[in-house]
């Protein structure tokens, strides 16, 4: 327990010592045990770092200016950067298998872009067919209309598919000056009244 001793950065004594109490609990190590065991019994495992689905997502629309299929990101997250799968796992399988059911879909469906053919074979091969009604490993709460991050929240807020991230970013710049030229103005006309009613 000598690790724990120091709280880590960002976090108050008082809510390290409750977090120390509680991961030394009898539920907080039964938990542990059950996350433990769930990691284990993992088939696939992404090897993207920190970077989010959604943030690379984003990142591959405003280099490519087209939106990355879910089996291309698939395939990006989960292999290495010589483009491998991690041994031992389902990964490369089940890429094969969405690949096979791509070309499939193209002699059905010859009509729909790539990007919809990897999309609707990446479903369907993850699913075994079935699409779930809410998003899968999202955590509770998450819709569908939510899966697919930066660009369902700005959809949500009217800026459209194509809509690039640093045009938005400029626009939050702007409000964020704006407001801060209001506050600014705000606290210096409360301090003249401030002054005034002390020469009074």
């Amino acid at each position: 327990m000598a690790r724990e001793a120091e709280p880590r950065h960002g976090i108050s004594g008082k809510e390290w010592v409750k977090l120390v109490r509680y991961w030394y609990s009898d539920k907080g190590k039964k938990l542990s045990e059950c996350g433990k065991e769930a990691r284990a019994s993992q088939t696939q495992f992404h090897r993207s770092g920190s970077n989010s689905y959604a943030n690379q997502q984003a990142d591959y629309e405003d280099e490519h200016g087209v939106k990355m299929s879910l089996l291309a990101l698939w395939i990006k997250t989960h292999s290495g950067k010589d483009r491998t799968f991690l041994a031992n796992t389902l990964t490369e399988d089940f890429v094969d298998d969405a690949k096979a059911m791509v070309e499939s879909l193209k002699t059905v469906n010859p009509s729909k872009s790539q990007q919809e053919l990897e999309n609707e074979a990446f479903e369907d091969t993850m699913h075994g067919g079935k699409v779930p009604e809410r998003p899968v490993g999202c955590g509770l709460g998450v819709r569908k209309s939510d899966v697919y991050g930066v660009h369902g929240v700005l959809r949500k807020n009217g800026y459209g598919k194509v809509r690039h991230r640093t045009v938005v970013m400029e626009n939050v710049k702007e409000e964020v000056s704006t407001i801060n030229k209001k506050n600014e103005n705000t606290g210096e006309g409360k301090w003249k009244a401030a002054r005034a009613s002390e020469r009074e």
